[in-house]
């Protein structure tokens, strides 16, 4: 069994999250590989009628896998710099979790 971590806005439902993760692995069963190296691949795929883009890290070994624990991890990083350019008003895309 795979599992998922992410991250969500904290008025968010743990009912709302869990449903959020089912329809996003739903739609990246069915999305399109843009591109793939060693650490990341990046999916084209249609969630909720809108055109979105999913992007998996991955851990390649205990290396890196300890490096992004000290670090934190590109997709914590991506989150909240996305939500940073937002709140100071600067056009970017929302994050959808």
């Amino acid at each position: 069994m795979t599992t998922y971590r992410g991250q969500a806005e904290t008025d968010i439902a743990a009912a709302d999250v869990s449903r959020l993760a089912e329809e996003l692995t739903v739609c990246l069963v069915h999305a399109h590989l843009i591109e793939s190296d060693v650490h990341t691949k990046v999916y084209h795929g249609v969630w909720q009628n809108r055109d979105v883009v999913l992007r998996q890290y991955n851990h390649v070994g205990l290396i890196h896998s300890l490096c992004q624990t000290l670090a934190g991890s590109q997709a914590h990083r991506a989150w909240t710099a996305s939500h940073r350019l937002l709140n100071l008003r600067i056009r970017t895309a929302r994050p959808v979790a």
